[in-house]
C-alpha cells in the first residue's frame, strides 16, 4: 500500500482511534488533543507497520506521522461541510461541530464506515457505507479531495493524477455510529463509479435557497438576541458573558459556568434584598411579608435571564453543538428556571403562611412559555 492508504488503514482497521474527548471543536476547526493505540492489537502493531511501510522506528514515530497528516487535512477549508447540511443520522459520527478534514477521515474509524484500498500505483478503491453517500453533500468529491490532500504531503505523489473507484456496501459495524438516512440530503451526489483526479477536486455543496435563508435568519436571530439583552436594566455580573457568547460557539462547560454565575448572583442579590427589607421596629409578620414581596419582585427579572440563557442555547444549536452538549445545557437552563418560585419560605411554618396569605407570589407571565421552550428542546 502507499502512504495515504496506510494512514487511512490505521483508522479503518482500528489500529489507532480517538476517545470522545480527544477531538475538540473550537467553533471553526477541530483539534486533536489525544489519541489511543488499540491495546488489543498492540503486539501486532509494528508487524503491520513493517509489512506496509518502511523506515518507522517505533509506534510513537507512526503516531507522529499520522497526526501530521490529520492536521494537514484539517487545514483544507474545502473539506468543511456545515453540520446542518448533513443528515441527522450521520451527525453523531462526526462528533461536535461541522464536518472538517479530521472528522471526515475519522469516519473510517466509525466501524469502518469507509475504507480505502490500494489497487496499484495511483489507483484506489473506496468501499463505503451507502448512508455516507446519501447523508453527506458532495461525499464522493470530498473523499477524492481528501486523497488528493494526503498525496500532496508526499514529494513522489504531489500533483500526480490518480484514479478512484467507489463501491457501496451496507456496513453493520457502522450502525453503532450511523443511524438511518431515509433520503438524499441537498447536495448529495449519485455514485460516480470511477473518478479520474488530475487536479484538486472542487467541492460544490449546492446548498439550496432554503438553507441560505436559514443562515440569513440565524444572523438576524443573533442580532435580535444581542439587541434584546443590551436593553436589560438589571445588570448582573454575568450579563457581558451572555452577550459575548450569543454570537459564537461555546462548550457546554462554559454555558454551565455562565448559568451558574447567573444563578448564584440572583440567590445572593435576592437574599440581600430580603435582608434589607427587615426592620427591627416592625413585627415578624410584617417583616416576612416585606421579604415575600422582594422574592416576588425578583421573579420576572430571573425569567428574563432564563430567556437570555435559552436564546444562548438556541445559538449553540444553530452553530452545531452536539446533542449531548445541548442536553447538558438544557438541564442547566431548567435548573436556572427553578429559581422562580410561587411561594415564600423562611423556615417557620406560621410566618410562611402569614407572608404567603398577605402577599401571594405570582409566577411571571412568561413562565409557562419558558418551561415549554425547555420541554420542546428536551424532546
Amino acid at each position: 500500500m502507499d502512504f495515504p492508504t496506510f494512514i487511512m488503514t490505521l483508522l479503518s482497521d482500528n489500529w489507532l482511534f480517538f476517545e470522545d474527548d480527544e477531538i475538540i471543536w473550537d467553533g471553526k476547526r477541530h483539534q486533536i488533543v489525544g489519541i489511543q493505540v488499540n491495546g488489543a492489537q498492540i503486539t501486532q502493531f509494528m508487524e503491520f507497520v513493517d509489512s506496509a511501510m518502511e523506515d518507522f522506528d517505533d509506534i510513537q514515530d507512526v503516531v507522529n506521522y499520522f497526526l501530521a497528516f490529520m492536521n494537514e487535512l484539517e487545514k483544507d477549508e474545502g473539506l468543511i461541510v456545515p453540520r446542518n447540511s448533513i443528515a441527522p443520522g450521520i451527525r453523531k459520527a462526526i462528533r461536535e461541530g461541522d464536518l472538517t478534514g479530521i472528522t471526515l477521515a475519522n469516519l473510517a474509524a466509525c466501524g469502518g464506515a469507509f475504507r480505502i484500498k490500494f489497487q496499484d500505483e495511483n489507483n484506489y478503491v473506496v468501499i463505503y457505507d451507502t448512508r455516507l453517500g446519501t447523508g453527506i453533500p458532495a461525499f464522493y468529491d470530498l473523499i477524492a479531495r481528501m486523497l488528493w490532500d494526503l498525496r500532496q504531503c508526499l514529494h513522489s505523489q504531489k500533483g500526480v493524477p490518480f484514479d478512484v473507484v467507489f463501491v457501496s456496501a451496507r456496513n453493520f459495524d457502522a450502525n453503532e455510529y450511523i443511524d438511518i438516512v431515509p433520503k438524499m440530503v441537498p447536495g448529495a451526489q449519485e455514485n460516480p463509479g470511477a473518478m479520474h483526479i488530475a487536479a484538486c477536486p472542487k467541492i460544490a455543496l449546492n446548498v439550496n435557497s432554503e438553507k441560505k435563508n436559514a443562515a440569513e435568519n440565524n444572523q438576524h436571530n443573533y442580532s435580535e438576541r444581542v439587541t434584546k439583552i443590551s436593553k436589560e436594566e438589571f445588570k448582573m455580573d454575568a450579563l457581558p458573558r451572555i452577550e459575548d457568547a450569543l454570537t459564537k460557539r461555546i462548550s457546554s462547560d462554559e454555558y454551565i459556568s455562565i448559568s451558574e454565575a447567573v444563578g448564584f448572583g440572583f440567590m445572593q442579590k435576592r437574599q440581600e434584598a430580603c435582608n434589607g427589607a427587615v426592620n427591627s421596629s416592625r413585627s415578624d409578620e410584617d417583616n416576612v411579608t416585606a421579604m415575600c414581596r422582594e422574592v416576588a419582585r425578583f421573579n420576572p427579572i430571573i425569567a428574563r435571564y432564563v430567556e437570555y440563557m435559552l436564546d444562548l442555547l438556541d445559538t449553540q444549536k444553530e452553530l452545531g453543538a452536539s446533542d449531548e452538549e445541548i442536553a447538558k445545557m438544557t438541564d442547566e437552563a431548567e435548573e436556572l428556571l427553578s429559581l422562580i418560585t410561587d411561594r415564600f419560605s423562611c423556615g417557620n411554618e406560621y410566618l410562611d403562611s402569614v407572608a404567603n396569605d398577605r402577599a401571594p407570589i405570582q409566577l411571571p407571565d412568561s413562565f409557562d412559555e419558558l418551561r415549554n421552550r425547555i420541554s420542546t428542546i428536551k424532546k
